[in-house]
């Protein structure tokens, strides 16, 4: 791990916290004070996506680096 410095792991790791958070996200799906859900559906499909881009990102360093 040390060979790969400090973004592999800090990209890995908000990866997983976009994809958590639009877990979330989705899973919370009502109306809440004037949210429609389908604000809160494109919300979560965008932490999905951030997400994806960040793990993608992680891959292809990881194949660069190996």
């Amino acid at each position: 791990m040390a060979k790969w410095g400090w973004k592999i792991p800090t990209f890995w790791v908000l990866g997983a916290i976009t994809l958590l958070l639009g877990t979330m996200t989705a899973g919370a799906i009502q109306n809440y004070q004037g949210y429609d859900a389908a604000v809160r559906a494109m919300i979560s499909l965008l932490l999905y996506l951030i997400g994806g881009i960040f793990w993608i990102s992680v891959t292809i360093a990881m194949k660069k680096k190996l």
